[in-house]
């Protein structure tokens, strides 16, 4: 990882929705599934954080003021109703916390492009039309129980296999 980024941290917990507990969960995941590349869907404190622990993140983002703040990382300015772009190669995590919940109050998008990419997927909050996507689909697993909080997370099956 470039010196670069480093003295570009703007690292401040507490300052949005992602915490130090969704944080130790995140990089458990890291960890037990060997995680090297991420596509990323919102960035913010979590793309500092994956690129501290040298991990490639491509992040997608939505609002203008935040692609900016982070025009230093490897970031993507998306229209959401336009799409997110088109990938000839996969990554092994989808991590989803965009659009912004005061932006809009629906993820389906974000969910059904990382599901063409990534073999794991981690949703950050509940609700925003993120849970529907994976209902009936026997391609993922589940691997925490829904519950109106933090830290959810699908695996795809043949990855299991």
């Amino acid at each position: 990882m470039a010196n670069i980024l480093v003295d570009k941290l703007n690292i401040r917990w507490g300052s949005a929705g992602f915490g130090r507990d969704d944080w130790r969960f995140i990089y458990r995941l890291v960890q037990k599934y060997n995680i090297r590349s991420v596509l990323e869907y919102g960035c913010g404190l979590s793309t500092e954080l994956l690129y501290v622990i040298g991990l490639e993140v491509l992040s997608l983002e939505t609002q203008e003021r935040f692609a900016k703040l982070y025009k230093d990382f490897n970031v993507v300015l998306c229209d959401y109703d336009e799409g997110y772009p088109a990938f000839s190669r996969r990554f092994d995590l989808g991590f989803i916390d965009g659009p912004g919940e005061a932006e809009r109050h629906d993820r389906s998008k974000s969910v059904l492009h990382a599901k063409q990419y990534c073999d794991y997927i981690y949703l950050h909050d509940y609700d925003l039309y993120q849970f529907e996507q994976f209902e009936n689909d026997p391609a993922w697993i589940q691997c925490r129980p829904y519950k109106e909080a933090h830290n959810h997370f699908f695996i795809r099956k043949e990855v299991l296999l």
